[in-house]
């Protein structure tokens, strides 16, 4: 449910979106939806808390990927967006450190499905939704770190998840709020 998206239709028209799009010499395709400057329009879309941060995203998964674990191959990451699409980003990809570079990335993911390099897929949106990528990964726990979830420290949560051969750790990728029902039965 990570608040990663582009401009979603319903707000198109709107006047940041359209000053967005002439400032920045961009058509709506190379947009996402960002909080900053798109909370007027904003007003009106559902869950709106937890949208339009992909900043958020993106400071995320830079230390996400700066750990031993994914250099080492021992973590894979995947992205679910709040419109239920699985992002895949793929072993050993060295994402933008610039925010302005990143934004330009996942406006590409967004239009062509694929970011390759010299044949090697990067990153790639699955045709799958969270209930599909939980079937296909299989996990034996998933745990989910949540505002409303039992205060642990990462020591102990480590240690937990060290006791299973192919856990699945769900973090929230939003601002505020919580999970969706249908995270939370998982």
């Amino acid at each position: 449910e990570s608040a990663l998206e582009p401009i979603p239709p319903e707000i198109a028209k709107h006047n940041s979106v359209i000053k967005q799009m002439h400032r920045n010499k961009k058509s709506l395709e190379y947009l996402l939806l960002d909080k900053s400057i798109h909370f007027d329009a904003m007003k009106t879309l559902q869950d709106k808390h937890k949208r339009g941060t992909p900043d958020l995203i993106h400071i995320t998964l830079l230390n996400i990927i700066a750990t031993p674990l994914y250099k080492n191959n021992l973590l894979k990451i995947y992205l679910h967006t709040i419109n239920n699409n699985i992002l895949h980003i793929h072993e050993n990809v060295r994402l933008p450190k610039s925010y302005s570079r990143f934004e330009l990335l996942m406006s590409k993911l967004f239009r062509e499905n694929i970011i390759e390099h010299n044949n090697k897929k990067l990153i790639e949106i699955l045709n799958t939704d969270l209930d599909g990528l939980i079937a296909k990964i299989n996990p034996d726990i998933i745990i989910g770190l949540s505002s409303k979830g039992k205060i642990n420290n990462c020591k102990k949560i480590s240690k937990k998840l060290y006791e299973y051969n192919n856990p699945l750790l769900i973090i929230g990728g939003f601002p505020h709020g919580d999970f969706s029902q249908n995270t939370v039965k998982k």
